[in-house]
Parts: structure tokens; C-alpha cells; sequence
């Protein structure tokens, strides 16, 4: 697939390169993940670059040759808008039986490390709101410790389901804070889907 062409400080393909293997073209892992609307796809088969990169974030601070790598989450996926603005979603795959494979703190500090080292030290021109416009920022942590997402229950039951659980923590928790904005780790169940930007899904 050819790279779209772009400005030095837009958001592309090429400027991930540094890291082999860091662009990928599904988000999966463990049996779970986020799946992508059709229209995200060339031929049904690959990812679009002009609408969407899929950036697997613990392979490149495994290949930074860190001594100590920090805690990072599985992926991040930038969605780039007909405005040339932007979405950006970090996510977290966790596969488990039972919230204590989702330790808050651990997940905390994963998606902290993308918040605190990524952006604005990793890759300070591109994620800075002042070059390029980012619409929204969320953060899903994908899991499913209670294996009720294919019990087809209403929202308000999977409410009951995880009332005082470490799921139904984090909606009380205080936020992590990018430029300015207060940023919520949202618990999903698998497989949320993520849209093109005029659709609200991706909202």
C-alpha cells in the first residue's frame, strides 16, 4: 500500500517507520480485540493509511532497546477525519477469567505511559493539539473477566454484573489529563467497533 502524502507535521504511516513491525493492520490479541467498519478497508482486506493507522505500542518500546521498558497498553488506532483532524483510541486487550488479571494500577499506568511519554516525548510534533487538531482521545480497556458478552444481556444487566467490580471502578476514578483534557478509561466488552469519523460510532 502506498503511503499518503503528507506535511512534515501531519500524521502518516512513514513517520512510525522507526520502529519495524510497529504498523499493523488488525487490532487483536489473546482471542480478543477491536474490530474496524468495512469502509476502513481497502478491497475488504487491508487497512486504509489515508483514514486509519493501527500502531501496536508495546512492540515499539520493546524495540527502543530500553533496559527497563515501561508498561505500555496493546494499540493505538488514529483515525484521521475529512478535516485532516483527528481520533485517537488507546487500547488495552486483556483476556481474562476474573477482574484480578485487570489490576487498575497496572492498567493505570499503561495507558499513563502514553499519555506522559508518547506523545509528548516520543513523538512531541505530531500528538501536540497546537499542529494537529485531535477531536477526541479515548481509552478502552477491552476485556471480558465475567464472559457475559455473548449472553446478550441489556446494558443495565452488565451494569448489575460488574457493580463494585475493578470495572465499575474506573468510572469513578480520577482522569489521566492531556492538554488540559480529562481523559476516562472506559471498560469495554469484545469486540467494540471503531468507524470512520462522520459516523457517530467512532464518536
Amino acid at each position: 500500500i502506498a503511503f499518503p502524502q503528507a506535511t512534515d507535521r501531519q500524521i502518516t504511516a512513514k513517520m512510525f517507520l522507526v520502529a519495524p513491525g510497529y504498523l499493523r493492520n488488525e487490532c487483536q490479541e489473546n482471542g480478543i480485540g477491536v474490530d474496524f467498519c468495512n469502509d476502513l478497508f481497502i478491497d475488504d482486506t487491508y487497512i486504509n493509511p489515508e483514514k486509519a493507522l493501527i500502531l501496536k505500542l508495546d512492540s515499539f518500546y520493546h524495540t527502543q532497546r530500553m533496559a527497563k521498558p515501561p508498561k505500555s497498553p496493546d494499540y493505538l488506532v488514529i483515525l484521521k477525519c475529512p478535516d485532516g483532524s483527528y481520533n485517537l483510541y488507546i487500547i488495552e486487550l486483556r483476556n481474562v477469567s476474573g477482574t484480578a488479571g485487570i489490576p487498575r494500577k497496572t492498567i493505570i499506568d499503561k495507558f499513563s505511559t502514553i499519555i506522559e511519554d508518547f506523545f509528548p516525548k516520543q513523538f512531541p510534533k505530531y500528538f501536540n493539539t497546537e499542529t494537529n487538531k485531535i477531536n477526541n482521545i479515548s481509552l478502552y480497556l477491552v476485556t471480558d473477566p465475567f464472559k457475559i458478552a455473548s449472553k446478550g444481556l441489556t446494558d443495565d444487566e452488565i451494569r448489575q454484573y460488574i457493580s463494585g467490580s475493578n470495572l465499575d471502578a474506573y468510572s469513578s476514578m480520577d482522569p489521566l489529563i492531556y492538554n488540559g483534557k480529562p481523559l476516562i478509561i472506559e471498560p469495554k466488552l469484545p469486540n467494540p467497533k471503531i468507524c470512520k469519523c462522520e459516523d457517530t460510532a467512532c464518536k
